[in-house]
């Protein structure tokens, strides 16, 4: 394999002295194909499977209910989230957050 595939096959395109892939933040593997996802996240098929209430690429946003209001926060923090990906993870939240204000509210 020459340096040309090896750049190719590693997500991030980065290699070290021995042609190793070294992975960007939050991805691990000899690819660094797979995410790390922030726990109790479960990675499945590249992505991140999020537990209600959590949202993001890798499961690093949280939604925030309050107790005696019906309106919603979002603690954001910086992701490096594609265009298309945004809306899947926005469409997520709405649907969560429907879920739980009928569940609670109702």
């Amino acid at each position: 394999m020459n340096c040309v595939e090896i750049l190719y096959v590693c997500h991030g395109g980065q290699v070290d002295q021995f042609g190793r892939c070294v992975c960007p933040e939050r991805y691990t593997g000899e690819y660094c194909w797979d995410r790390i996802c922030r726990p109790p996240a479960t990675p499945s098929y590249g992505m991140c499977c999020c537990p209600p209430a959590t949202y993001g690429d890798f499961c690093e946003h949280d939604l925030i209910f309050p107790i005696n209001n019906t309106s919603v926060s979002v603690v954001p923090i910086e992701t490096t989230t594609k265009f298309a990906q945004q809306h899947l993870s926005l469409l997520i939240i709405v649907f969560t957050v429907f879920y739980y204000i009928e569940r609670f509210f109702d």
